[in-house]
């Protein structure tokens, strides 16, 4: 199994700390693989094993059509968990603000959906309703730090639409545009909805205790650590540690 982490530069003093929660809590990694919008400079690269990509070497998808520039990088990162090439045909995807406190289980015949906070945010929905048919299936939001991804369901949406990877694109990029939302599409929503619906008994559910904190800036490496010590032992399966910049 790979694990696949979408990155940005707010975040890469996170990654060593992000990395060594994965390994230590997480069996059967094959490869790790790093997809940032710049090269990733080597003193924040957790080791020399990992595998690092450019957005541009992971997918040639055209982010500017996103009318939104504050948002593309938001927005570029969940293309690139949908359509890369990089990994193994199944996958698991964590964010890089992640830091894992307790063994997962990752199981390709029975993966788990890892479900966090419960969100509804509309917009979400909205696309999903006009470009798939898919309304929210199951009463709790996908909205994660974490998933397991397998290719032959993303594959399974996009033969639904009778499209290819790069319409299905355009047809999102067109959705998002119009509603004008700095959230318009989510990823994890549209891949969990669809295949409760469509894959029913495939995943199982599991509820995780997520501590979450954000900050409007990067975390200095002090923080990040202080925040770790203090909370990793405290009963949560996930720290997240935003950055919204």
């Amino acid at each position: 199994m790979d694990i696949l982490i979408t990155t940005a530069p707010k975040d890469f003093n996170k990654l060593k700390f992000n990395y060594e929660s994965i390994v230590r809590n997480i069996e059967g990694i094959d490869e790790v693989i790093y997809v940032s919008p710049v090269v990733i400079p080597s003193e924040y690269l957790p080791n020399n094993d990992v595998l690092c990509f450019t957005d541009n070497g992971a997918l040639d998808f055209d982010f500017f059509l996103i009318n939104d520039a504050k948002r593309r990088g938001w927005y570029r990162q969940q293309f690139i968990k949908l359509f890369q090439e990089l990994t193994l045909s199944n996958y698991l995807v964590v964010d890089s603000d992640v830091f894992i406190c307790k063994p997962l289980e990752v199981s390709d015949t029975r993966p788990i959906f890892y479900l966090g906070k419960d969100q509804l945010h509309q917009p979400y929905f909205n696309l999903m309703k006009d470009l798939v048919n898919l309304d929210r299936v199951y009463p709790h939001s996908f909205i994660s730090e974490i998933m397991y991804f397998k290719k032959d369901i993303i594959d399974e949406i996009v033969s639904y639409v009778g499209v290819d990877d790069y319409a299905f694109f355009y047809k999102c990029v067109s959705y998002i545009n119009e509603a004008n939302d700095p959230s318009g599409f989510s990823e994890y929503e549209l891949y969990g909805n669809f295949t409760t619906k469509y894959f029913p008994g495939l995943y199982q559910y599991k509820h995780i205790k997520v501590l979450s904190k954000a900050l409007k800036r990067k975390w200095t490496n002090e923080e990040i650590q202080q925040y770790i010590t203090s909370n990793k032992d405290q009963g949560f399966d996930l720290l997240t540690m935003h950055s919204w910049i």
